[in-house]
């Protein structure tokens, strides 16, 4: 039993699609979790400043710095996430018009297949009439020429 080619294609770009897709959903998770951890450090941020005693004034400078540069690189991270979901929404997007490109090009090539097999059996009709005749043709069929009953005038 041999295999379609075709079909085997299309089985495989249906796979790529299903690893696209979860890929995509593992990259929004990041990405989501980028845009949490953004949040709260800036958060934390305006806690910081809103909670600080004047008395911690010298302490809350020192630690401003640093609560920064978290906040920056969250904010790269971020903009990482950004990038690589963009990325993984054009791979699914490829994949889709991969996908649908064959199955598109199966359908068409079943379509051929079934117009030309239609095409044999309507040749083989025509042929096995063309033997026939058309007299035993039409007494096969019963449809002899039938006289019109003659009135009697």
């Amino acid at each position: 039993m041999s295999r379609d080619p075709l079909r085997v294609l299309l089985r495989l770009r249906q796979a790529l699609l299903t690893t696209s897709r979860q890929d995509l959903a593992r990259t929004l998770a990041r990405e989501i979790a980028a845009e949490q951890a953004l949040a709260d450090a800036g958060a934390t941020i305006a806690r910081e400043r809103r909670d600080c005693p004047p008395e911690a004034t010298l302490a809350f400078a020192e630690w401003l710095p640093h609560a920064r540069t978290a906040q920056r690189d969250a904010a790269t991270l971020l903009r990482r996430r950004h990038a690589e979901t963009a990325l993984s929404r054009a791979l699914l997007s490829e994949r889709h018009a991969d996908t649908d490109a064959v199955g598109k090009l199966l359908e068409k090539r079943d379509a051929a297949a079934a117009a030309a097999a239609s095409r044999r059996e309507q040749a083989a009709m025509d042929e096995a009439a063309g033997r026939i005749g058309p007299a035993a043709l039409a007494s096969a069929a019963g449809q002899r020429r039938q006289e019109p009953p003659q009135q009697g005038w």
